[in-house]
Parts: structure tokens; sequence; C-alpha cells
């Protein structure tokens, strides 16, 4: 596993443990400030084909923050569960957030990232070791301290994302 990503600097034990939960809290405020008052004719621009929209990096770190939670769930209930990745059709998934206000957009990012946030405050010790078996990019078994941080990643990622798509 790369522990620093080179596109947007994140490091994966940058955040202390107790940050962690802060840190997912947050991408709602964060996204909202950088996009708020913005045009919805840039929000929804992709800044060229192969990149996403402002308006498609809030939704997919929506998703995100909801699978990461719904893995950590799998991962209490289950030992070591295979976590197999939804297949999905990126052009039919992206034609359809580009439908979605920014507000509505927002207010489902503060939602997913807060209730992930509320699982991760109420985990164990003992419960941040356990594990899932994770088939993308490949097969990897993974705890449930990484799936936090790459759940923060995302956020991080798509934030810097968000901001440069935002340039003309």
């Amino acid at each position: 596993m790369t522990t620093k990503c080179g596109k947007c600097g994140y490091g994966y034990h940058e955040v202390k443990s107790p940050e962690l939960a802060n840190r997912i809290r947050a991408f709602g405020p964060l996204f909202r400030g950088v996009l708020v008052g913005v045009d919805p004719r840039i929000v929804h621009r992709r800044p060229s084909p192969d990149e996403y929209s402002a308006i498609e990096n809030v939704l997919h770190v929506a998703d995100v923050m909801r699978q990461q939670h719904n893995r950590i769930w799998l991962m209490l209930v289950h030992d070591e569960p295979e976590v197999v990745p939804v297949p999905r059709d990126d052009s039919l998934v992206n034609a359809a957030y580009q439908n979605f206000d920014l507000e509505t957009a927002l207010d489902g990012l503060t939602e997913a990232s807060s209730a992930l946030a509320d699982a991760i405050e109420d985990l164990r010790d003992e419960e941040w070791s356990y594990t899932a078996v994770l088939h993308f990019p490949y097969r990897s078994v993974r705890n449930i301290d990484w799936v936090v941080r790459d759940a923060i990643h995302e956020g991080v990622h798509h934030l810097v994302d968000t901001r440069r798509s935002l340039t003309p």
C-alpha cells in the first residue's frame, strides 16, 4: 500500500487516531465552503472528459463514505467478510450525478460523513483491527483502521480535484 498519495499529498498515517472521526465529519463543511456561491454551470462542468466535475466529486465522496460505513458494519458483524465492489457503469452514474443540485449533494455528503464519523466514534479499541477481504483494485485484506483512513484519502483527494475543477 502506498502511504502517501502523489496527486493529493495525503499520507495514510499522518492523521492521529483520535482525529479520524473529526476529519471524516469535516468533509461536508469543507466541500460546502469551497462550493457555496459558485456558478452552477461551473459546478457541473467537467474540466476535461476524464475528470469529474465539482458536483461529481461531491457525490462520489458521499458514495464512498456510505460504502466505507457499510464495510465497517460488515466487518463488525462477520468474520473477515469478502467485500466485492459493486459493478457500475461510470458513464451512467456520472450522468445521473449531473442532475443533482449542489445543496442536495452537499447535504448528502454531510449526512454520509456524519454517519460514518458516528460509527467510528462508537468503535471499541479491539474493533479497529477487524478485517475484510477487499477486491479493488486488487485482492487484499484490510482492517477498519485502513478503511477509515482510505475514506479520508478519498475526501482529501476529491477536495483537491474539486478546487482544481473550478479554475478555467
